[in-house]
């Protein structure tokens, strides 16, 4: 209960932007030895200062707030409904005289205090009090009378006396002393900034020249007001605002709450812009993200019938590792002084790069020679090959592809290849001379085309990653199944995949139906197309269009295929693009989708074979399909 009342008080001051202070000193000992204290209490931009006197500090500040409590109830500044309850001892008395007794011990001289008072009624209360007031003004006075000490009784007499206010001085207030202000905010309100944003604007006809302030966009007609503008605080305020935020500016609230809101006022129009962009942009997600899952399905149904049942690829994976072990055990035999003839074997074509389709069983090796190859060094390798494959493994030689094939039990063709890496100028070093080629060397075109698919398999593995192999499996089925398409079978069809789902570090990667549109949408812009800048070779260091290969027929071919494409999946039907039959039912891919949030992106990760931003292209659907 101590604390109640100065906790009002406080709360109440905060609100008037103010502090109450306290000053609290002993005010000597009563005739039983008990020390009492004397508190005042005087808050800021307030004429009047509370007083009062208890035993304890505490209990004399909560006086002493009561005191000032009640002057502002008087004043009618606050509600008496409002206030704390009020214990006994901190009621008001009028016209009281009370006794405190000063001096180092019991017994001591004691001064009286009289309060002298008579009731008053006039418009700012019936008392008013001012402990360092004027008497001519009409406030209250306080005298200690020290040095004028009445004989009678022999005791000091503190009195308080209440002067009448006329109706001449009821306006008068107390003045406020002010301090006086430094030689640094001196200079500082002196201080000009900003002088070069000040421009003269030339006379127009009857328009006098004006200068013009570009920071707080206004005009001043002389010199006068423009120095004052200047000077001012609002334009330094400005100033620190869009120029220099550690510039040193003192100004009053108001005027910082004003720029606040001529601020906020400018952001409105944008904030508003900005919240329907974003409602319409979840509604471009929301629709979006139901044609992602309509494409999402249709790609996973498709890629369930194109990828490789896995008894196949383990006898294609068989066939190729049973090769290779054999042409390593040839290696082995066919040593000259010391140094080995064949230095490696290396898969290359669709096996290496992970996208073969389903009925592909085709692996592509190349054996790197250390040497030129000859027609005999590949009839011996081809007769010492066959032993070591065993019974079922058919071997023919293919001198025009500088190399041979094999046969597998289990219909699985093998092309081997030879080639000399020093063969190509890029691979031989500073002071390597030229190898020179025998009578019966073999033909050195098939093994620069060999050497060539080894670094695009290279390449391929370092660039793509787990998101480029369905599309391309999907890509290269459309090829086999769409004879407009062929043309770009190969290489040209991997590296524009490679290239159009190629995404900055910070984006997550596309999904299989997003990249699977996204191709088809590079296609139908035109990249094909004479005129453009092409797409160059990445495994060549010479300038090499790889789109050189296609003629300038095929191309528009292709690129009104794809333009047509698009047209499909815009209005699903990316099952007449796929080649698989309509899927009706979606409530499997349905499910995950009830998770996202619809006021944000979806979560890629979740949407994997469930997004679509491919194109598509002008086939008809299957058989069976509407």
């Amino acid at each position: 209960m101590v604390t109640e009342v100065k906790a009002f008080l406080y709360a109440f001051c905060g609100r008037q932007r103010s502090l109450p202070e306290y000053e609290t000193k002993p005010a000597g000992r009563d005739k039983n030895g008990w020390m009492s204290y004397f508190s005042t209490v005087a808050p800021t931009g307030f004429p009047y200062v509370g007083q009062g006197t208890a035993q304890t500090r505490k209990e004399a500040q909560t006086a002493a707030a009561w005191d000032f409590i009640d002057y502002l109830a008087k004043q009618g500044m606050i509600n008496e409904m409002d206030l704390p309850l009020r214990e006994e001892k901190y009621k008001l008395a009028t016209c009281q005289t009370y006794n405190v007794f000063i001096g180092p011990k019991p017994g001591a001289e004691p001064i009286t205090r009289k309060k002298i008072a008579k009731t008053m009624n006039f418009v700012g209360g019936t008392r008013l009090k001012e402990t360092h007031g004027d008497m001519a003004n009409g406030f209250e006075e306080e005298r200690f009378a020290d040095s004028n000490i009445e004989k009678s009784n022999g005791v000091k007499v503190k009195q308080t006396v209440i002067v009448e206010l006329n109706p001449e001085n009821m306006e008068a207030k107390p003045q406020k002393k002010q301090r006086p202000k430094s030689l640094y905010e001196q200079a500082k309100e002196n201080e000009v900034v900003g002088s070069e944003y000040i421009e003269i604007v030339p006379a127009t006809g009857r328009n006098p020249a004006k200068f013009r302030c570009r920071l707080c966009d206004c005009d001043f007609n002389d010199d006068t007001a423009k120095n004052t503008h200047l000077k001012g605080k609002r334009h330094k305020l400005t100033y620190k605002t869009k120029v220099d935020p550690e510039y040193d500016v003192k100004c009053n609230f108001k005027l910082i709450q004003q720029m606040k809101l001529k601020m906020w006022q400018q952001r409105v129009p944008q904030m508003i812009a900005e919240k329907e962009d974003r409602l319409e942009r979840r509604d471009r997600a929301a629709d979006m993200r139901n044609l992602r899952v309509w494409d999402g399905k249709h790609i996973e149904v498709k890629l369930k019938e194109i990828i490789p049942q896995l008894m196949e690829e383990n006898e294609v994976k068989d066939s190729a590792e049973k090769v290779e072990e054999c042409i390593k055990l040839v290696s082995d035999e066919t040593m000259l002084d010391g140094q080995r003839t064949i230095r490696g074997v290396m898969r290359v074509g669709p096996s290496a790069k992970g996208i073969l389709v389903a009925g592909e069983k085709q692996v592509h090796l190349v054996i790197q020679c250390q040497s030129p190859p000859t027609s005999e060094f590949l009839d011996d390798v081809v007769e010492k090959l066959g032993p070591k494959l065993g019974n079922g493994y058919r071997v023919d030689v293919l001198q025009e592809e500088c190399g041979f094939g094999i046969t597998s039990p289990t219909n699985v063709e093998i092309v081997v290849r030879l080639a000399c890496l020093s063969l190509r100028p890029e691979n031989r070093r500073d002071d390597e001379a030229e190898p020179e080629l025998k009578q019966n060397h073999l033909d050195v075109e098939p093994q620069l085309a060999a050497l060539s698919e080894l670094r695009r398999a290279k390449w391929f593995r370092a660039r793509a990653n787990a998101n480029h192999r369905p599309v391309l499996r999907i890509m290269r089925d459309l090829c086999a199944r769409v004879g407009t398409w062929a043309p770009l079978s190969g290489w040209p069809l991997e590296v524009i995949v490679c290239d159009c789902l190629d995404t900055p570090f910070e984006r997550p990667p596309f999904s299989t139906a997003e990249g699977f549109r996204r191709v088809f949408e590079c296609i139908a812009s035109g990249l094909l197309l004479p005129g453009t800048n092409g797409l160059k070779d990445p495994v060549e260091k010479d300038l090499t269009n790889i789109l050189d290969c296609i003629e300038m027929q095929e191309a528009e071919d292709i690129t009104a295929s794809a333009q047509h494409a698009l047209r499909l999946m815009a209005y699903r039907q990316i099952y007449k693009v796929l080649g698989v039959k309509e899927q009706t039912s979606m409530q499997p891919m349905l499910e995950p989708e009830l998770e996202l949030d619809v006021s944000g992106e979806p979560d890629r990760k979740r949407l994997a074979l469930m997004g679509a931003t491919a194109g598509a292209l002008g086939i008809h659907a299957p058989p069976g399909a509407k």
